[in-house]
């Protein structure tokens, strides 16, 4: 029972965490190239 609650819950805040570290990712990476 714990694998559904789990299974919920986890895509739920990877969808969100995921577009919000994509754009901070290009970010760096371009002050690190300009660097």
């Amino acid at each position: 029972m714990p694998s559904s609650p789990q299974a919920t819950p986890a895509p739920a805040p990877a969808k969100g965490a995921k577009p919000e570290q994509v754009p901070p990712a290009p970010i760096r990476f371009k002050d690190w190239a300009s660097i």
